[in-house]
């Protein structure tokens, strides 16, 4: 079974969304849209490119542009998550024009050494975030993580591309700028340029002064030497396909620049439901979303704090069915167990009812009427043990008891004997009974005589029965 993901881009100029489908053998890209917001309201975009996509609430990931966020680059003294996040705000300070309180910041550990950390800070004006929600939450969109665009797909070059590069997401007179070095994003930027430009009255084209741009940031923040030229360029957005710009960035620092494109990656497919036009260099920043960001890479999340996810009625209803029914599969599973744990229970207590029944029959013929044979069974020891007790008082005589006992024992359980019969007094003891053949007969007297209960076993008779297929006999025991 597939699990179905929306992600979802607002930027200053448009809204993109991505319907992604994923299951252990690929992810399919189900549906897109992209709207320009130039004569629109954010709502109707929004609305247009969630009908486009084919959105139908399915769980939600949301990236806004880099124009909203402001950026440093921190060196600080220890490398605790914790205390990074609480220091963030008052570095980020002096690039608000609110007041602390009114940012929303998180951050990237770009690297750890013995003397503390090198972080990537973000900041989002918390008013800002709260009015995207706001609208979002109108349109029945409640997203999971809130993103920078194009820092998924930086974290997808870090994971797999080796050595330093620079990714330029770029579109409508802004870019992104994401340095990648040593499988690590190391710096953020935002550029803005002038879609027409000219240089000693020449015309630098539809990018205008991007290549230059480019060139002073990296300059600038260091964190790529541009005279070894040993880096690579990336481009996505939707300039990525300027063959002048790339033509520009190539000339300017000597290197390998291409496009970037996220859909040629192994094991993604694209099968629209709705039809439309996947288009790469737009779509993939929205796409990576749905790409999970490697452990050490771990990416920016503003849904946090005030701004953490509150599930929906809908959302807790899935969440309940979820964890009811393996509950419920357990329950019953269970109670099949113990049902028939019990059932067996039941029917050997009754086979262990009905073998008790059959010893008492033998052990008592006459009693007829059978309640509670283990009770009434002792009530007949007990009256066994008034009525005889063998030798004169004080003399160690034997109980019936413990002759009955005696002579079981000194009978191997293996023979097939039946005692009819057993008459006692003070010095002999006599036994009628049956088994199947003469030699069985003198095996019960020699084994007798062993016992130190009597001083002579006599066979007083031993005969075949009617039928021929008993031996019948008759043994005196002196005490």
């Amino acid at each position: 079974m597939a699990d179905t993901l929306f992600c979802l881009d607002i930027s200053a100029d448009a809204v993109t969304g991505v319907l992604v489908e994923k299951n252990s053998k690929a992810t399919v890209v189900a549906g897109c849209g992209h709207i320009k917001t130039a004569d629109l309201s954010l709502e109707i975009a929004i609305e247009k490119v969630c009908k486009l996509a084919g959105y139908s609430g399915e769980e939600c990931n949301l990236s806004l542009g880099v124009e909203f966020f402001s950026f440093r680059n921190l060196s600080v003294p220890f490398t605790d998550r914790k205390k990074i996040a609480q220091i963030l705000p008052m570095e980020l300070d002096n690039l608000s024009v609110g007041e602390t309180e009114s940012i929303a910041t998180d951050f990237l550990v770009s690297k750890t050494d013995e003397h503390g950390a090198q972080v990537v800070a973000a900041g989002i004006e918390k008013v800002i975030l709260a009015t995207f929600l706001q609208k979002l939450a109108k349109l029945g969109l409640n997203p999971t993580n809130i993103e920078i665009r194009g820092v998924r797909v930086a974290h997808h070059l870090a994971e797999f591309f080796n050595g330093d590069c620079i990714l330029l997401d770029i579109n409508d007179f802004l870019a992104a700028l994401i340095v990648v070095s040593g499988h690590q994003i190391t710096l953020i930027r935002c550029l803005r340029f002038d879609d027409v430009m000219t240089v000693d009255g020449k015309s630098l084209g539809g990018l205008g002064d991007l290549d230059l741009l480019v060139k002073k940031t990296l300059i600038a923040s260091q964190f790529i030497d541009i005279t070894k030229k040993e880096f690579a360029v990336f481009l996505t957005g939707s300039g990525c396909y300027d063959e002048q710009f790339k033509n520009q960035i190539s000339s300017l620092f000597e290197v390998e620049v291409s496009p970037y494109l996220l859909i040629q990656q192994p094991l993604v497919k694209i099968a629209l439901r709705e039809g439309g036009d996947y288009l790469p260099g737009v779509m993939d920043p929205v796409f990576a979303l749905a790409l999970k960001a490697n452990v050490k890479n771990r990416s920016f999340n503003f849904r946090k704090e005030e701004f953490k996810k509150r599930k929906s009625s809908i959302e807790l209803r899935k969440i309940f069915m979820k964890a009811t029914l393996p509950i419920a599969l357990f329950l019953l599973a269970g109670s099949l167990y113990f049902g028939l744990d019990y059932k067996k229970k039941i029917d050997t207590q009754k086979e262990l009812q009905k073998q008790i029944i059959q010893i008492f029959s033998q052990a008592l013929p006459d009693v007829k009427r059978i309640v509670n044979p283990l009770q009434q069974l002792q009530v007949e020891i007990n009256e066994i043990r008034k009525v005889y007790n063998s030798g004169a008082e004080g003399d160690g005589g034997y109980t019936i008891l413990s002759l009955l006992t005696e002579i079981s024992n000194k009978i191997p359980s293996s023979y097939s004997v039946t005692i009819k019969r057993m008459v006692a007094d003070h010095e002999t003891v006599r036994l009628k009974g049956v088994t199947k053949d003469f030699n069985t007969v003198d095996t019960i007297q020699k084994e007798l005589e062993k016992s130190p209960f009597f001083q002579t076993v006599t066979i007083s008779s031993a005969s075949q029965s009617g039928e021929g297929d008993e031996v019948l006999f008759e043994l005196r025991l002196d005490l």
